[in-house]
């Protein structure tokens, strides 16, 4: 089933908002925080916030930075810092966007975790390859992790995104430490 014009709409207008929002912050953040070694967007299924989340490298013990492991690449692990938590909004108009979303889902009892839920996270997966390619995510290498994270979901989405940001050699191991 695809979205109705409207659902489509909105969807658009909050991958929109992310597109300012997301290398903004990241570009912020790897200003305060130099040696920023994973990077994620982490969302709920039904869409309650959106938010970016990181892990530092000096955060994490030297046998982990070196053979990798569930705090580099387990966002559920990182210390959650986001721009929401240090006073500055992830973007007021994102958070909007989420508003109109969730109301219209809830006033057309569209359910927002099916069409709309798959709309926005094809959407974002799409914008956040197209912001890696073009080098506002950080480089595509084994030193820059980069995911999305559904948080309270099972790891499907994480996986996905993980195979599809991040280098062959780097999505590797990321399994491998799952195994």
């Amino acid at each position: 089933m695809s979205l109705n014009e409207e659902s489509q709409t909105l969807v658009n207008l909050l991958i929109k908002e992310l597109r300012v929002a997301i290398p903004r912050s990241y570009k912020e953040l790897c200003e305060e925080f130099p040696d920023i070694c994973g990077f994620a967007i982490a969302t709920t299924p039904v869409l309650e916030f959106v938010d970016p989340i990181f892990q530092r490298g000096s955060e994490l013990p030297v046998d982990v930075k070196e053979a990798g492991g569930i705090l580099r690449f387990w966002p559920p692990e990182w210390k959650v810092m986001n721009q929401t938590e240090r006073n500055d909004s992830f973007g007021e108009n994102v958070q909007q966007a989420i508003k109109n979303i969730n109301a219209y889902s809830e006033a057309t009892d569209y359910e927002f975790d099916g069409d709309i839920g798959n709309a926005f996270w094809s959407g974002l997966l799409e914008l956040l390859t197209e912001l890696r390619s073009s080098g506002k995510l950080g480089e595509k290498n084994d030193e820059h992790y980069l995911t999305i994270w559904e948080a309270g979901s099972d790891e499907a989405m994480l996986y996905s995104a993980s195979e599809q940001l991040n280098s062959p050699e780097l999505h590797q191991r990321v399994l491998q430490m799952n195994q």
